[in-house]
């Protein structure tokens, strides 16, 4: 069975992401495999939030090239756009570290997250 932490990968921070926050509209990076309903136990889980909808949309890869070698790809991954309630603070500032070795300092915080198990 899978954690919550192996479903949502990482949040994505953009412009487009950042104002959204307005409206309480998150984006984060989710595993390929993952459903909606799974998303949302997950997102309730790890930021103790009430999440009223989700949309998610796959992102496929981008050709790419390095000089004369063949072209190759990018990897393609999910997206999810997650919409909490009214009553989630919007108090925000997170930096931590994802389970895939990358750190996001982000400008928001939805919630203070919780460590995982093996980050403590």
């Amino acid at each position: 069975m899978k954690t919550a932490y192996d479903i949502i990968i990482r949040p994505i921070i953009t412009e487009q992401s950042m104002e959204d926050l307005d409206i309480k509209k998150y984006a984060f990076e989710v595993a390929k495999d993952a459903t909606k309903i799974e998303i949302k136990k997950a997102i309730e889980e790890i930021f103790d939030v009430t999440v009223i909808k989700v949309n998610t949309l796959n992102v496929n890869g981008k050709a790419k090239r390095t000089g004369s070698y063949p072209m190759g790809k990018t990897a393609s991954w999910k997206k999810a756009i997650v919409k909490s309630s009214a009553k989630t603070p919007r108090t925000l500032s997170c930096s931590r570290t994802w389970h895939k070795g990358r750190i996001k300092e982000c400008l928001l915080k939805l919630t203070d997250l919780p460590l995982r198990p093996a980050d403590r």
